[in-house]
């Protein structure tokens, strides 16, 4: 019986010894040494390949240094163990801020990937605006870390690529806004803030423009204001062309017969019959009767010349379909600068034809000058009280006479 247990039991430690060997999987054994590697991007996730060198520091005491190489990271072999990193930049006018508590190595961690902020550019502008002197730092796209004092602290933004940019900052630390240009800087943000961001967008034609952001703090703080490109300009208006209008009949050189008395419409009238005649002029009534006139060189009684509106800026018309869908946007100038050049030199007019009563009703129409009830509306007193016995149907002869006979 003893020899039955003993065998039993030798045959169950047996067992056991085989168990134990088919579960156990070998031990891993870590070298004694060990590539310990660190890539330096900036706040795009572009890798730095040159300007960088890294430190590898025990209990404060830099142990070994390593450049970052063309592949982005700087590689160091070296005793397993725990490290410190920190970063020293071989240009001098480099300024970036990265948090040193959390850059760490140990003897399973040997990879670390570490992302830089930049700093502002340079030391602040003193600039004279339109409520006094301010200060300004300058920064540049991606993300900046800021140092804010209690109040308004104000940053100068020029795009270097034109594009759609958005401009942010943590809410709990600054309230963010956009204010405008350096030298006209507003008292509130000039553009909608959401979420404590705001977007802009900047033309080809811009990019010489700087642009005013500001973080209202109320304490000593530090933050991180962030700009991104997120995408091309925003279309507008301005980025269509203008199609000229051009003359629909031939010109010729108008002189006003002597003693001609240029009398103008009565724009309280309920109509006035103008008729087209053959010499493709309007004239008042029939054909032949009294030929119509438009105050081109000299000013109307309403509105300056057109001819110092051409010179001031764009005389034209944007067009919209039923929907509000843009369709064209016509400019008139060219046209104008043909009629300038036949009309009377001495009396500023020329007859009235298609081209110029197609152009006065649709840039009248455009800009409201016969809508009592806009901002354009030209038929107003000195004290801006509009005259509403005008007839809004015959309002656009404000800049017409006739030739009494």
């Amino acid at each position: 019986m003893k020899k039955t247990i003993a065998f039993v039991c030798a045959l169950l430690c047996f067992g056991n010894l085989i168990a134990g060997c088919a579960s156990s999987e070998p031990q891993e054994t870590l070298s004694p040494n060990a590539d310990y590697s660190v890539t330096v991007t900036d706040s795009n996730g572009e890798v730095f390949t040159t300007g960088v060198i890294v430190q590898f520091l025990q209990n404060g005491q830099q142990v070994a240094m390593q450049p970052v190489g063309a592949a982005g990271a700087a590689v160091k072999n070296l005793p397993r163990g725990d490290y410190s990193v920190e970063l020293m930049f071989t240009d001098s006018d480099a300024a970036y801020y990265y948090d040193k508590a959390e850059l760490t190595l140990s003897a399973e961690k040997t990879q670390l990937q570490i992302s830089l902020k930049q700093m502002p550019v340079g030391m602040p502008q003193d600039l004279v605006t339109n409520f006094g002197t301010y200060q300004a730092y300058n920064v540049k796209s991606g993300a900046t870390w800021v140092t804010l004092k209690p109040g308004m602290n104000y940053f100068l933004f020029s795009a270097e690529k034109a594009g759609t940019y958005k401009i942010s900052a943590p809410a709990d630390v600054a309230e963010l806004g956009y204010y405008g240009m350096p030298h006209f800087v507003q008292e509130s943000s000039a553009l909608e803030v959401v979420n404590n961001s705001v977007t802009i967008s900047i033309k080809e034609s811009a990019l010489a423009g700087v642009y005013v952001f500001g973080l209202k703090a109320t304490a000593d703080t530090n933050c991180t204001l962030l700009i991104e490109r997120i995408g091309d300009p925003q279309w507008d208006i301005s980025d269509e062309p203008w199609t000229a209008y051009k003359p629909t009949v031939e010109l010729s050189q108008y002189i006003l017969p002597d003693g001609s008395k240029l009398t103008d419409f009565d724009l309280t009238a309920k109509n006035y019959e103008l008729v087209l005649g053959s010499d493709g002029f309007y004239h008042l009534n029939d054909s032949n009767g009294p030929l119509v006139v438009v105050y081109l060189g000299v000013s109307s009684k309403y509105l300056d010349s057109f001819q110092k509106m051409v010179d001031s800026s764009r005389v034209g018309k944007i067009f919209y379909d039923g929907q509000g869908n843009f369709l064209k946007k016509e400019s008139y100038n060219e046209c104008l600068l043909s009629y300038f050049e036949v009309m009377d030199e001495n009396a500023g007019v020329y007859p009235l034809t298609e081209d110029l009563k197609y152009i006065i009703q649709q840039r009248g129409d455009y800009y409201g000058w016969w809508d009592a009830a806009g901002k354009g509306y030209i038929f107003v007193d000195a004290q801006g009280t509009p005259d509403v016995t005008i007839n809004p149907d015959v309002a656009w002869l404000f800049a017409c006479a006739y030739i009494a006979q």
